[in-house]
């Protein structure tokens, strides 16, 4: 993981007294028009209404607005003979990250990100799924609760530190010793596919933040984001199971890392934290926006309003997540959030799911810092 405090691609925010910064004509970072970068996120006149009456501070680099917008694309289904192995880095490099850009496991990962988007588009979290729930999901949603019960069983220590706590070790320890068994419940109808198990259980493991420097970020989310992929790859999961994997697997797994922060107070990895989004979490607020697209009421700039945080977050994840940044952070929104503030300016929620698609390529899956823990296997391939 990296570094606390380590850099994620953001421009600095200015320091009192320094020269105002010139303000530069770039690309709109929703729908590519002519847009001005210089203060605040980069939105034409047509994707931002007016700005909140708050700071307004850089948000992106240039090159995440010409970005092309990801596009839902199938999972390509592995074929025997299978030669499953254990994963490992490949990462270390900005030449790397273009090589798995290019590749066929980079653009079907993304593509399975921007499908399982789709696939929650108006759905609010207690909508009922359009399908009975399958194997898999039903597993998923069992091995996440088994994960949450153990908590209970390894309370915070008394320590001299305020973050780290070190009993989030002793829970790490039983996921470790547990894990290959919890692996291979998913897979026990599939004979052929049992040996998938030393693949899949690195992904889970790397899943739930660092048992050393206690802490969690966007590498970790994007390890449990690939061991579903490598579970679709194995038609383990189905397009039909995407909306169930989004409203019912995924938002558990999101309450269960809320958890394991609060109890354990786990420490930011130095991800996008610097993006003032959140300092754990980025898929979320893709899904969250996505849900609340051609919503009748709710804009964005509704998550100023308390009372809308209060009433519908248990529905729609990205409010959820917003009120657990105001419930963790202390100070003014718009200087310890200022890219959530300046993104609730735009004028839709579509516009909004677009934005967070492409910084999710340009500001994750293209840094080093994130992809680097990245793992390779036989499921997604380094090419």
């Amino acid at each position: 993981m990296t570094d606390p405090g380590s850099s994620s691609g953001a421009p600095p925010p200015s320091s009192p007294g320094a020269p105002s910064m010139p303000v530069q004509c770039s690309s709109c970072i929703v729908c590519g028009g002519t847009a001005a970068s210089g203060l605040g996120p980069p939105l034409c006149s047509n994707c931002r209404l007016p700005p909140t009456p708050a700071i307004d501070a850089p948000m992106a680099t240039p090159s995440v607005s010409r970005i092309p917008v990801p596009q839902p694309l199938p999972v390509p289904l592995a074929e025997p003979p299978y030669h499953f192995h254990v994963p490992w880095r490949r990462i270390s490099s900005p030449n790397d990250i273009r090589r798995f850009d290019a590749s066929t496991s980079g653009r079907h990962f993304l593509g399975f990100i921007a499908a399982l988007s789709h696939s929650v588009c108006g759905r609010k979290l207690s909508d009922p799924v359009p399908s009975p729930l399958s194997d898999t999901v039903i597993g998923l949603l069992s091995l996440l609760q088994t994960l949450t019960r153990w908590i209970d069983e390894f309370p915070p220590l008394a320590h001299a530190l305020r973050i780290c706590n070190p009993a989030y070790r002793f829970w790490h320890a039983r996921l470790t010793d547990k894990g290959y068994d919890l692996v291979l419940a998913l897979l026990a109808q599939y004979d052929e596919l049992r040996p998938a198990a030393d693949e899949l259980l690195p992904y889970l493991l790397d899943s739930f933040g660092n048992v050393y420097r206690i802490d969690y970020g966007n590498a970790h989310e994007n390890n449990f984001a690939a061991f579903l992929y490598c579970l679709a790859r194995l038609g383990l999961i189905k397009e039909e199971d995407y909306p169930a994997l989004v409203l019912g697997v995924f938002s558990t797994y999101l309450d269960l890392m809320r958890r394991l922060q609060i109890i354990y107070n786990l420490k930011p990895d130095g991800g996008h934290g610097g993006w003032a989004l959140d300092d754990y979490h980025f898929l979320p607020f893709i899904f969250g926006s996505a849900q609340l697209i051609d919503h009748k009421y709710m804009k964005p700039n509704s998550i100023h309003n308390d009372d809308i945080l209060d009433y519908f977050s248990t529905d729609y994840m990205y409010l959820a997540c917003v009120a657990f940044v105001k419930k963790v952070k202390k100070g003014v929104f718009a200087e310890h959030s200022f890219m959530l503030d300046g993104i609730s300016g735009a004028a839709s929620w579509k516009k909004v799911n677009i934005g967070m698609l492409r910084l999710y390529k340009g500001e994750v899956l293209e840094q080093v810092s994130i992809m680097k823990h990245f793992l390779f296997g036989s499921l997604i391939r380094w090419e």
